[in-house]
């Protein structure tokens, strides 16, 4: 679900996709020295699998960052995790037994 304009969504958590690359913004209104301000923050899955935060004051540079770290993520320049030895040998094989077609990831949530 992509957000054309800058307008904040009527409902959080709000989720930005991009082919196969994700980012969530969510929304918070918290309360310092009495007064209430709102937050947003994003999260989002680095190459290395290990999950990312990253906070702002408007709805407008949380999806401006979040488009940023999707695209990076889509296009393969993140830094990725490394397989080796029966790792990669494992990968391989298991890539070689997909249908046509098909992600590694898909085919695990249909047998999960």
């Amino acid at each position: 679900m992509s957000h054309p304009g800058k307008q904040r969504p009527a409902r959080f958590p709000f989720v930005f996709e991009d082919r196969n690359g994700k980012a969530t913004i969510y929304r918070r209104t918290r309360k310092k020295a009495g007064k209430a301000y709102t937050e947003y923050r994003l999260a989002w899955y680095g190459g290395d699998q290990s999950r990312r935060l990253q906070y702002f004051s408007s709805f407008a540079e949380a999806l401006s960052a979040a488009r940023g770290h999707v695209s990076a993520l889509v296009a393969g320049t993140t830094v990725a995790r490394t397989l080796t030895g029966l790792d990669l040998a494992d990968f391989d094989a298991a890539c070689r037994l997909l249908p046509i077609g098909k992600r590694l990831s898909e085919v695990v949530e249909e047998w999960s």
